[in-house]
């Protein structure tokens, strides 16, 4: 009986911890989306510890959608330099993205 007490404990103690980034992930906030009429100047602006990027691209899912997202969002993300516009504007590719809980 004792040890599932101390099962029970250690459960809810490694479960209330807060969240990390899994290797290769940075902190990032999802500020906003821009359409705009010409090529390459619309996107998501994704501000970072390292900077202030824009993702020409569309996000991995869930956030894929940019009319769904609830800005600003707090998110890790894993990204590239470069998208499909090139090196235009600080532009990234997010290749991963999920939730990060405050």
């Amino acid at each position: 009986m004792k040890a599932l007490y101390l099962f029970c404990a250690i459960l809810l103690v490694s479960s209330c911890q807060k969240d990390q980034p899994e290797p290769g992930e940075i902190k990032a906030t999802i500020i906003s989306f821009n359409i705009a009429v010409a090529a390459c100047m619309g996107g998501y602006d994704i501000e970072t510890d390292l900077g202030r990027y824009r993702s020409l691209d569309q996000l991995p899912e869930p956030y894929g959608s940019y009319e769904a997202i609830k800005y600003p969002a707090s998110v890790w993300i894993r990204f590239k330099r470069g998208g499909s516009c090139g090196e235009a504007q600080n532009a990234i590719t997010v290749v991963s993205i999920r939730e990060r809980k405050k």
